[in-house]
């Protein structure tokens, strides 16, 4: 699909988020540790995307809303893009315990080959050869971001264990295939002219349930106990906006660009990141990363 540039406002939006998250989700722990319940902030983030949504789709004009037309079946089909924007979104949890900001977005990078792989086998849509160049220049220019004199950098190598590793492309994985799924439900068949916010409430209605389930399950008596939002401070309520935010300009880049804008989103949101990181932390930029720079700006 052509790029509209009406809708490089999503975009944008989404590559500010995605470069939010992994450093607020890491400057929310204490000492190292997450001092509050992680899928509570899922589900006040899914929460807070239903209450969004369903406020946009009650200022639609009556003649455009749709929702008399969604039967169970309609509902049903939303489970699985649900089911694993549910499980990758508590694993960056469980990533980001284990690595740093940085070395997250640089796993991350695994989702653009799986992204690519995913858009031709799900939606039969065949990459133009300058899109796989694209993406093949992407993947390298993410690696070269981390290697100093033809090795990993040892910090990297150190704060990527083994269960991190894991993690992240599982997540990369999951990431594409909810992305590719999503975007078959929106564009494709009779989902296609129900408005944003009736498929983006359809969504999130299994994922309040997802996590409301894990929530009581493995920490219900904390939360009967009125300890639900125990340890949150300003910088989590922020984690929560920021998640909520993120998941509705993802979903709008979906339904009106498509998954390949959004890995190329992400690929900015990483530069973005080190950037950020080297920054804040003082560090000087390296010749890895200018060149990872360089090479992701061809690519995109």
């Amino acid at each position: 699909m052509p790029f509209d540039p009406q809708f490089a406002k999503y975009v944008a939006a989404a590559t500010v988020l995605m470069t939010l998250q992994p450093i607020i989700t890491s400057a929310s722990k204490v000492e190292g540790r997450y001092e509050y319940l992680q899928v509570s902030v899922t589900l006040l983030a899914e929460l807070s995307k239903m209450a969004l949504s369903l406020v946009m789709y009650l200022r639609l004009p009556p003649s455009v809303r749709t929702h008399q037309r969604i039967t169970c079946g309609h509902l049903m089909q939303f489970a699985t893009p649900a089911a694993i924007y549910f499980v990758n979104n508590n694993l960056v949890f469980v990533i980001l315990a284990y690595v740093n900001s940085t070395t997250f977005q640089i796993l991350s990078s695994l989702k653009t080959v799986f992204t690519g792989l995913l858009f031709r086998v799900m939606l039969k849509r065949p990459l133009t050869d300058v899109q796989s160049l694209a993406i093949v220049l992407l993947a390298c220019g993410t690696a070269i971001s981390q290697l100093s004199g033809g090795v990993c950098d040892a910090t990297a190598r150190t704060d990527s264990t083994a269960v991190g590793l894991a993690c992240a492309v599982l997540t990369c994985l999951l990431s594409a295939l909810g992305g590719v799924h999503s975007e078959r439900l929106m564009k494709d068949g009779e989902h296609a002219t129900h408005s944003i916010h009736l498929q983006n409430m359809l969504l999130y209605l299994w994922g309040i349930g997802f996590n409301s389930l894990t929530l009581l399950g493995a920490d219900g008596a904390r939360v009967l106990s009125g300890e639900l939002l125990r340890g949150y401070t300003p910088v989590v309520w922020a984690l929560v906006a920021n998640n909520a935010l993120n998941g509705l300009a993802i979903s709008a880049v979906l339904k009106y660009t498509d998954n390949i804008v959004r890995v190329f989103a992400h690929a900015a949101a990483m530069l973005l990141t080190l950037g950020l990181e080297n920054v804040l932390l003082g560090a000087e930029f390296t010749p890895q990363l200018l060149l990872s720079a360089m090479v992701v700006a061809c690519a995109e």
